[in-house]
């Protein structure tokens, strides 16, 4: 590997996959504080995630979320998603980050794997993220998108002004 390839991984890795793994991390954080705080006493039988009920969240709980989060992060690294078109990408990156979150379900009993029940509220909660995440992408596709054609615009006028004294000389 290159230097110049090498400051390109450091800068992709402090720019991007760290901030995004902590960004995840809060936001799942505050999520997990929220529903812990509304159904955490009722939950702590059965989901090793609120195993201290509504009163807060296990160090062993916390750690398990940031090596969630670091796993998701890195789906947003993989460079033949960057290529792709939005809509695949959107595809890939949901369907990789659900089977991450379901894995680590499974690996540390967030809930039983037997109960309709406990999938509902999975699917539920889940869902309402996901959905709440992609369209905040949207969002902000949305407005960067508008704020491009601004500049395009701007530019092709400043192109024609340039044009024109040139044609006036």
């Amino acid at each position: 590997m290159t230097e110049k390839q090498n400051e390109e991984n450091n800068e992709i890795f402090v720019g991007g996959y760290i901030p995004r793994c902590l960004v995840t991390y809060g936001v799942t954080i505050l999520a997990v504080m929220i529903t812990g705080r509304l159904f955490g006493e009722e939950a702590k039988n059965f989901s090793t995630m609120y195993q201290l009920g509504s009163q807060g969240l296990a160090y062993s709980t916390l750690l398990q979320l940031f090596a969630s989060s670091a796993a998701m992060s890195l789906v947003f690294e993989l460079k033949f998603i960057k290529n792709m078109m939005f809509l695949w990408r959107a595809a890939i990156i949901i369907t990789s980050i659900t089977a991450i979150v379901i894995l680590f379900a499974w690996m540390f009993a967030w809930f039983p794997m037997n109960d309709p029940y406990a999938w509902i509220g999975f699917l539920v909660s889940y869902g309402s993220c996901a959905l709440l995440s992609t369209a905040s992408v949207l969002i902000s596709v949305k407005w960067k998108k508008k704020k491009y054609e601004k500049l395009l615009k701007a530019y092709k006028e400043d192109k024609n002004n340039e044009k024109k004294a040139g044609n006036k000389q």
